[in-house]
């Protein structure tokens, strides 16, 4: 019976400590692509007027915003009073990438700082269609926005919200996205 008992329980000693519950079990999910650079196919600037008039600077050189040249840049026009004069909720450059992406996160170069930057994502390029995926308060010179979740979309929105002060110009030089294709 002990001899019975024995081969019931098994042996570690010959599998090298290695029982069934000590093995690799093989993973359902495929593991995730590395993350690189992504490169935009074309930029558009974006705006949500409260109301008044669309701003004059906004359409020059949003592509700025992804030629690798962080002396070129893409920016608003100055508004005096706080929160773009009470005329907008939000600007900002939305990049088209050519097919959908996951976004891991994104890195801006701005001379901007102190204000809150939205990172949103959508399958269409359409304002109310992007999820807001990261935030972060801008720093003068560089930062990232990290995507909170496993973000797909073919769009990648950088948003300046309205929660800014007087005398603001929103300013974008460079803007890298990181994932990897969908």
């Amino acid at each position: 019976m002990g001899l019975g008992a024995w081969a019931l329980t098994g042996d570690d000693s010959d599998s090298g400590g290695k029982g069934p519950s000590d093995r690799a079990q093989p993973s359902s999910a495929p593991p995730r692509p590395k993350s690189v650079e992504l490169k935009p196919v074309q930029a558009r600037a974006v705006e949500r007027l409260t109301q008044g008039s669309h701003d004059l600077q906004i359409n020059k050189h949003p592509e700025a915003v992804y030629d690798g040249d962080p002396r070129t840049f893409w920016e608003t026009q100055t508004y005096k009073s706080a929160r773009f004069g009470n005329l907008a909720n939000g600007f900002g450059v939305v990049l088209n990438m050519g097919k959908p992406v996951h976004v891991s996160k994104v890195t801006v170069q701005t001379p901007v700082g102190g204000v809150p930057i939205q990172l949103r994502i959508g399958k269409s390029e359409a304002f109310e269609a992007m999820r807001l995926a990261g935030q972060e308060t801008a720093r003068h010179g560089g930062f990232s926005i990290n995507a909170s979740k496993d973000v797909v979309g073919q769009y990648v929105l950088i948003w300046f919200t309205n929660d800014v002060p007087a005398g603001f110009k929103a300013k974008l030089n460079e803007v890298t996205v990181h994932g990897s294709p969908a």
